[in-house]
């Protein structure tokens, strides 16, 4: 995939992750779905990861959904009519 600012070839690795500091240390930002919204307790929340994309070039950086997360969301939407 190229970058869409300098058209570099963008670089995901597994040694990168997107951190969120806030509140008691160090978490992976992490996605939330939840099934039914409008439920007081049990709301059916599933959480996934981001992958980062970046550009070594410009320091452009893109997030995608991890694969799991994907097709967890493309089942869920699927049922739906």
């Amino acid at each position: 995939m190229k970058c869409p600012i300098c058209r570099h070839e963008l670089v995901v690795s597994d040694k990168v992750d997107l951190i969120d500091s806030y509140g008691q240390g160090n978490q992976i930002v992490r996605l939330r779905y939840m099934k039914q919204p409008e439920a007081i307790v049990f709301k059916k929340r599933r959480y996934g990861q981001l992958k980062p994309h970046f550009c070594l070039e410009c320091g452009y950086v893109a997030t995608f959904m991890k694969d799991d997360f994907l097709k967890l969301l493309h089942q869920e939407f699927q049922t739906k009519p």
